[in-house]
This record gives structure tokens, C-alpha cells and sequence, in this order.
């Protein structure tokens, strides 16, 4: 298969995916009805996905996860879409007419990510234990003391039964390039529609707009492959990128149950339901992502709880129903999840030594030791040292906060210097509340989920792709709550908008210059400048002469005026 063909059949398929496991199967369920509002879909494309992550880890506990799971989950999906085909169908179309720059972008940037999901996966724990442990859930069912064979395939994580999965479909051994693919674009899409309301001074923006645009520059950069891991998680189906947009999505859902922004009782319900169902997921995807799950889930409960004051007994009936379809959703991730867990390494939770079940197969606390030192010693010290010193004591953060300083500018240290001007703000307005607001001082606990990410982060692992969401989250979250402690100055959302776009085009002309032209760092920041000056005077001969060159690069061929200045 050629390159054209090959981004093609990845680009066609992303969408089919998106409809049949993000809209087709709550719709089938019944945990999606009626008309569908943006947020709304971007809710239902996630929960439909961590419905499918529960199913398949019910499904591996018996069977390999091969042909014989795609049939039963395209035809539960099938069947939820011929149900609501004629809605979401118009519903797309009008969406397509309202926006069509929107959905322009869209089509150009999924053509752009199949072309890097064609590409080979370089990533060393792709071939360290991501595309193994694939082959084993295809081959069979969870394998009894599997970690004894090789202590990285005890890890159980569930993003990988969903890559062996679309491993199933029509290119085997390829699938698993889809992974990551589809839920990055629906990231994107968030982020894009949070953007695009900051727009102009018409209209309510709220704070979630704000995060969401915001967290269009970590995404964006992913997009890119700016990352130090993720600049091959495209191809590869590495669990690091799903962790973070599930970061994203859940600090989203959080702002606007804190925030009291949902229409109605039952969108509220809905709404925590769906957000403790992706935190559960969320764990089970990677373990690195439950102290920012944990905290999440205490707040959310909190916040729902305190906005259900003054019900009538119908609304406190739906509101108890809602509470046990929670604990149902625990109960129905967690428990086949650790299941799975005791029959690959006799651990729940490896590669914490807790409740260590009595089977013959168990991995001997020696093991345990030691994969949580290779993880743990790399992440503090660089996988380029030895790594050993760092185990003991504290002598190891400033070697850690200088290379993180000089190597992960985006990563994390933009949204720490986002959080310290936040803190500026928050210490300038402390005496002001937003209008017609008197709690605005509770709203500070939606805080509390990234915070306890980040500690948790810090003290396991503090590899910067690991902690990465949690960080971004932090200060996307802190930014937004600074913006409404000020009253919403509608000057900052428009130099909001107004550095997104910069910082869009700037680091995808830094991209191409050095993927497509070969470019020094001279020439790219050269070009940046030539590429700010040619879309603020985009009508000029000049700015139309550069858009032409972009144009040419982009098909491959030098433009004459980078040829003169080499």
C-alpha cells in the first residue's frame, strides 16, 4: 500500500470509528438520546469509548480480543447509529454548514495525522512491550502469570485490549495505528470549538471556552510532534496521549459542574456519571493517572451534590439513580480490571505490592522492587545516566529541575509560567468576586484534581510526558479561574485568541521548515517572523508571495527565497 492510499484508508476510517464507538454504541445502550450539543457529543464519543474499554476487558478474561470481539461491538454500534442515523446525520450537515471552516480544518488535519500514523513506530517502549502485549490479547485470553515471562507485561493497562481491537480490522498488524488517531482529532475539535468562542466580544464565553482554548497549545504541539514521546505516539498506540486527553476532558466536565454552567438536573447527572466513569477508565488505561483521578471524582461529587439543594422527589429520585449508576460504573471498570491484574502478576494493582492475592504465579516482591526503581530511577535521572543515585533521598530534584528547564519548555514550563501569572492575578483581584457571584472562593477546589496529579506525579515518576496533562490542566484551570476573579476583561480573550492563532501557525511553519525544507534554527525563526507578518498583512503582494511559498513547500519543492537565502 502506497503512502497516498495508506493516509487515505487511515483518514477514512477515523471517522467511521468516531460514529460507530463514540455516538453508535450509547446510543444502542440508551445513554445518549435526542439532539446533541457540542459538548454534549464531545460526552458521548468518550463515554461510548470507555463503554467499549469495559466491554473488552470483561471480553478478554475468556477470549482473545480478535475478529470475534469486533463482530458483536460493530453490531451493538450498528444498530445504535440505524436507530439515530437520520438525526446525527443532519445534525453533522448542519454543523458542516454553520462552520465550514471548522470542519475544513478538520478534514486537512485528519489527512495530516493518517500520513503520521502511516508512519513506523520509533518509540523504544513500542517495541519494548506495547506491540507484545497486543499480540498476546490477540492471541489469547489473559494469560495466568504472563508477568513472569517478562516483568513489563504485567502491566495492565486497557488501552492496549482497544489497540488489538482495531489490530483486528482490515490491515492486520497495522490497527493499532488508529488508536491514538481518532481520540487526538476529537481532542483537537474540543479545543478548536473552545477557541473559536473566544472570538469577537458577542456572545457568553465562559470559562470552560477559555480552558479549552488554552489547552489548544499542549494539543496542538502533540499534533506536531513536538514531544519527546509523543512525536511517535501517533503510530504508536502509547497510552501517554489518551492519559492526557482524558486530563483535558475530565477538567472540562469539572469546570462546568463547578462552575453550576449545565442547563438542567438531568444534563448535571449526566454529566457526573460520565465523568466518574472516565476517571475509572482513565486508571485502568494507565496508573499513572489516579491521583488526578481520585481528587477528581471527591470534587465532582462534592460539586454535583452542593448544586441539587431544593429538589422535588422526581429529582431526587433521577439524582439517587444517578449516584448508584456511578457506583455502578466503578464497580464495572475496577473489578474486571483488577481481576485481570491478579491473573498477569497476582497484583491488583501491580506494580504496587498491595493485596497480593495467594497464587502459584504471583511475582515474588523482589520483582515488584525493581520495576518500580526502572521506573521511577529514568523518570528522575535521564534514561542517558545511571540512574541508580537517584533512588536515594532528595539529591536528585535540581539535576531533575535543570533538565527539565532546558528540555521541556512546552511540556512544562509554559504552564508553569501560566501558573505563576494566574497567581499574580488571583493576588491583584483577591478582594473582588466576579458579579452576581458569591461562592467564587469554593470554585478554587476544582483546583484540587491537577494539584493532586501533579504531587502524585512528582513523587512516583516525574517524568515530564507522564505529568504532562495534569501540569497543562493546572495552569489552563488557574488562568481561567484568574480570568473570571478579574470580570471577564473581554481585551484578555481576544489576546487569547489572538496568541492561539500566533502559536498555531508559528510552530506549524517551525514544523514544516524542519521536517519538509531541512531548515536550521536561523531559518525557522525567520521564517516564524515572515509567517506573523504575512497573516497580519495577508491582502499585501508580499504576504500573498509567502502563502504561495508555504504552498510550494508543502508540495515538496524549495521556495526561491529560501534558496537565496541558502
Amino acid at each position: 500500500m502506497g503512502v497516498a492510499a495508506g493516509t487515505l484508508t487511515v483518514a477514512a476510517m477515523w471517522p467511521v470509528l468516531a460514529l460507530l464507538l463514540g455516538l453508535g454504541l450509547p446510543r444502542a445502550l440508551g445513554a445518549s438520546r435526542g439532539s446533541l450539543s457540542a459538548n454534549a457529543a464531545l460526552l458521548s464519543f468518550w463515554t461510548g469509548w470507555a463503554w467499549l474499554l469495559i466491554a473488552l476487558q470483561l471480553w478478554s478474561l475468556w477470549l482473545p480480543v480478535n475478529w470475534g470481539a469486533v463482530v458483536p461491538v460493530a453490531v451493538l454500534a450498528g444498530c445504535g447509529l440505524a436507530r439515530n442515523g437520520r438525526s446525527l446525520w443532519s445534525n453533522l450537515l448542519n454543523t458542516a454548514r454553520r462552520r465550514p471552516k471548522l470542519a475544513a480544518g478538520l478534514i486537512l488535519l485528519a489527512l495530516f495525522l493518517a500520513n503520521r500514523a502511516i508512519l513506523t513506530p520509533k518509540w523504544v517502549d513500542t517495541g519494548l512491550y506495547y506491540l507484545t502485549a497486543i499480540r498476546w490479547a490477540k492471541a489469547y485470553p489473559v494469560v495466568p502469570g504472563l508477568g513472569n515471562l517478562h516483568e513489563w507485561m504485567a502491566f495492565n493497562q486497557s488501552h492496549f485490549l482497544y489497540a488489538a481491537l482495531l489490530d483486528s480490522l482490515p490491515f492486520p498488524g497495522r490497527g493499532y495505528r488508529l488508536a491514538n488517531g481518532v481520540l487526538l482529532i476529537a481532542l483537537v475539535a474540543a479545543c478548536l470549538g473552545g477557541a473559536a468562542r473566544l472570538r469577537g466580544s458577542r456572545g457568553h464565553v465562559t470559562i470552560t471556552n477559555l480552558f479549552w482554548g488554552l489547552m489548544l497549545v499542549p494539543t496542538w504541539m502533540l499534533v506536531l510532534g513536538r514531544s519527546g514521546s509523543s512525536s511517535k505516539s501517533l503510530s504508536s498506540p502509547s497510552p501517554d496521549v489518551v492519559v492526557f486527553a482524558l486530563t483535558a476532558v475530565v477538567s472540562a466536565q469539572l469546570l462546568r459542574l463547578v462552575t453550576a454552567s449545565l442547563r438542567d438536573r438531568q444534563e448535571s447527572n449526566s454529566t457526573f456519571t460520565s465523568l466518574v466513569l472516565l476517571c475509572c477508565v482513565g486508571t485502568t488505561v494507565k496508573l499513572s493517572f489516579a491521583g488526578f483521578a481520585v481528587a477528581a471524582v471527591a470534587v465532582a461529587l462534592w460539586a454535583w451534590w452542593r448544586n441539587g439543594r431544593e429538589l422535588s422527589p422526581l429529582e431526587a429520585r433521577d439524582r439517587s439513580r444517578a449516584l448508584v449508576l456511578a457506583a455502578a460504573c466503578c464497580g464495572a471498570v475496577l473489578i474486571p480490571w483488577m481481576a485481570r491484574g491478579v491473573v498477569l502478576s497476582g497484583y491488583p494493582a501491580y506494580p504496587l505490592a498491595v493485596a497480593g492475592m495467594p497464587v502459584e504465579w504471583r511475582l515474588p516482591p523482589a520483582k515488584l522492587v525493581a520495576m518500580t526503581e526502572a521506573v521511577k530511577g529514568p523518570a528522575r535521572a535521564g534514561v542517558d545516566t545511571g540512574w541508580q543515585w537517584s533512588l536515594r533521598g532528595w539529591s536528585w530534584v535540581r539535576p531533575w529541575l535543570k533538565r527539565v528547564a532546558r528540555c521541556c519548555w512546552w511540556e512544562i514550563d509554559l504552564p508553569v509560567a501560566l501558573i505563576g501569572m494566574s497567581l499574580a492575578l488571583f493576588a491583584l483581584y483577591c478582594r473582588r468576586d466576579p458579579p452576581g457571584d458569591r461562592g467564587s472562593a469554593a470554585r478554587t477546589l476544582v483546583l484540587l484534581p491537577p494539584v493532586a496529579g501533579v504531587a502524585f506525579w512528582f513523587l512516583s515518576a516525574p517524568e515530564p510526558r507522564f505529568g504532562m496533562g495534569s501540569v497543562w490542566a493546572l495552569g489552563a484551570m488557574s488562568a481561567a479561574l484568574a480570568w473570571e476573579r478579574a470580570g471577564h476583561p473581554p481585551r484578555v480573550r481576544g489576546l487569547v485568541f489572538g496568541a492561539l492563532v500566533a502559536w498555531v501557525s508559528l510552530t506549524s511553519w517551525v514544523q514544516l521548515a524542519n521536517e519538509y525544507l531541512g531548515l536550521g534554527w536561523p531559518h525557522r525563526a525567520w521564517g516564524c517572523l515572515l509567517w506573523a507578518w504575512g497573516l497580519s498583512r495577508g491582502r499585501s503582494p508580499a504576504g500573498r508571495r509567502l502563502l504561495k511559498s508555504v504552498v510550494r513547500a508543502a508540495l515538496g519543492r524549495r521556495p526561491r527565497w529560501l534558496l537565496r537565502q541558502s
